[in-house]
């Protein structure tokens, strides 16, 4: 039977934390946390559609303690062009991607980097 005197106890103790250091800096490093600001761009005209799903957008960000930040872009095209931007910063983004009689249908792209 194995007997623990102080000295082994203390190797053990110094062992298992070092493993479990080593473990949290492989987790850290290869699964980083998500970031806690996102910039996205969108017409940010108030009582717009845009406007609407921003600021719901907004809202459900809020409840993962992520801060989204809108920046304003005149229209569709210019707004796809900051998404494919890397140096813009733009995450996300809403723009339109079909006219159908009197409705728009709006959608959301997402850069992968974001999520």
């Amino acid at each position: 039977m194995l007997a623990f005197d102080r000295w082994r106890l203390l190797k053990l103790t110094a062992a298992v934390l070092f493993i479990f250091g080593i473990i949290s800096l492989a987790l850290i490093y290869f699964i980083p946390a998500p970031p806690s600001k996102i910039a996205m761009a969108t017409s940010v005209i108030k009582g717009t559609t845009y406007d609407f799903y921003a600021q719901r957008y907004r809202e459900r960000f809020a409840r993962a303690n992520v801060k989204l930040e809108f920046r304003e872009s005149p229209g569709s095209v210019e707004t796809l062009s900051l998404l494919q931007d890397a140096v813009s910063g733009v995450s996300i983004c809403l723009y339109v991607w079909g006219h159908f009689g009197r409705r728009t249908h709006a959608r959301a792209a997402i850069v992968g980097d974001c999520l």
